[in-house]
């Protein structure tokens, strides 16, 4: 646990907590035009960072697990003026993986945006089919 602890100066570690204390700052400049891919947009951290960068026009390229979430997401962002669009891929599949970047590096523009936010929490140990 402590392993690298010896290569932190005490200092840097007393400026990383002082900067937690301090408030984050928020943007409010404009991504129209960009194209933000977000995994796991469902749901928690990645439902908010959708909205968010929905409301901030950027692009969305949501890539979900749930495609009934997927097209009710989409629907509530395209309502609110979004351009979104969305690939399902369950990534404990390395085949829906590989198809989900293939589908993605197809497109005529790379993401400027990624956030890499699919994710479970599992309290054992699980091997998938492959």
């Amino acid at each position: 646990m402590f392993k690298y602890l010896k290569e932190y100066n005490m200092a840097d570690m007393r400026q990383v907590i002082e900067n937690g204390k301090r408030p984050p700052h928020a943007s409010e400049q404009r991504l129209d035009g960009k194209l933000a891919v977000i995994t796991g947009a469902t749901s928690g951290v990645g439902l908010s960072a959708a909205r968010r960068l929905s409301s901030y026009g950027a692009d969305l390229l949501m890539i979900n697990r749930n495609p009934d979430k997927s097209e009710a997401l989409a629907a509530e962002l395209r309502e609110a003026g979004g351009k979104v669009e969305y690939i399902t891929a369950d990534f404990s599949e390395l085949s829906q993986s590989a198809r989900a970047a293939s589908q993605l590096l197809s497109r005529p523009s790379l993401p400027d945006i990624l956030i890499n936010n699919a994710g479970i929490h599992m309290t054992r140990r699980e091997i998938t089919r492959e």
